[in-house]
């Protein structure tokens, strides 16, 4: 396996393995998930790899897209209760649904961490949806805590 930064030639497969994430999405959620969207168009995904705060990379095995992850720094300054802090987001990792439980998430999980360790961020922090146990179950077994829980009504 490689990993790798993306570059432009990635976003058709990127697409692709998107779709298999907002597709899972959409059928927990469809009373939020618009249907006809999609996370990352060509134009935002070509302002994200140009911008310096963002690194999208892919994993790839035997010249097939396998996987990818788009990290995000974020920084805290002057909030009235939490500490300054500056943090990787994980907006996205994806894994090609047909190569799961193989080992490219955790090998994109480490890949990020590094790229966090290099850049003299010792943190990392990302969302999961209630409904995706087995995405919460992966991360937990990675070492991350859950801090925070969201919770709604529909009224």
């Amino acid at each position: 396996m490689n990993i790798r930064t993306a570059v432009i030639s990635d976003f058709d497969g990127i697409t692709a393995l998107e779709k298999q994430v907002f597709d899972l999405h959409y059928r927990a959620r469809p009373d939020i998930i618009g249907r006809e969207k999609m996370p990352l168009g060509p134009a935002d995904f070509k302002k994200r790899l140009a911008d310096k705060d963002c690194r999208i990379f892919v994993a790839e095995e035997q010249d097939a897209l396998a996987g990818f992850c788009v990290l995000q720094k974020k920084r805290i300054t002057d909030h009235p209760v939490l500490s300054d802090m500056e943090y990787i987001e994980i907006e996205d990792l994806c894994v090609d649904k047909n190569r799961q439980n193989r080992g490219t998430g955790k090998k994109l999980f480490e890949w990020a961490a590094a790229y966090a360790k290099a850049e003299g961020i010792n943190r990392m922090e990302l969302s999961v949806w209630a409904f995706n146990k087995n995405a919460a179950g992966f991360y937990e077994h990675l070492g991350m805590q859950t801090r925070t829980s969201r919770m709604e009504i529909t009224l």
